[in-house]
């Protein structure tokens, strides 16, 4: 039998993995899918609350380590997961799977709106 395997350039993150029975299993992540979690994060209330108050601790945290400008953006992807995990279940609103957006480009995203915001607000100089 030939191998038809084709070889990827992706790159894996920890919120991308799943572990069951000892094996670790990876997941792909899909545009549309981040797209579509990312518009519930910002447009339905309770969502946006779990998320905004989580990454305002986070940036907080951040900061009072001095480390703003080099962040764990993949720690911080894991604990958005976790923390969406726990609000919405193993699928988004829009029934697709958690696992399948892109949680660390999400959790960039937030993170750069927040310190952008707090900067703005004059929160730091």
């Amino acid at each position: 039998m030939k191998n038809t395997t084709t070889k990827t350039t992706k790159v894996w993150y920890d919120h991308n993995t799943t572990t069951e029975n000892g094996i670790t299993m990876l997941h792909e992540t899909f545009p549309h899918v981040t797209h579509r979690t990312e518009l519930w994060l910002a447009n339905d209330e309770p969502s946006y609350k779990v998320c905004n108050d989580l990454v305002e601790e986070y940036v907080e945290e951040v900061a009072d380590c001095g480390n703003l400008m080099d962040p764990d953006i993949n720690d911080l992807a894991n604990l958005m997961l976790t923390a969406m995990t726990n609000h919405w279940g193993e699928r988004t609103p829009d029934d697709d799977y958690i696992l399948e957006a892109d949680w660390y480009e999400i959790a960039e995203g937030w993170f750069n709106d927040i310190v952008t915001e707090r900067h703005c607000d004059g929160g730091w100089s």
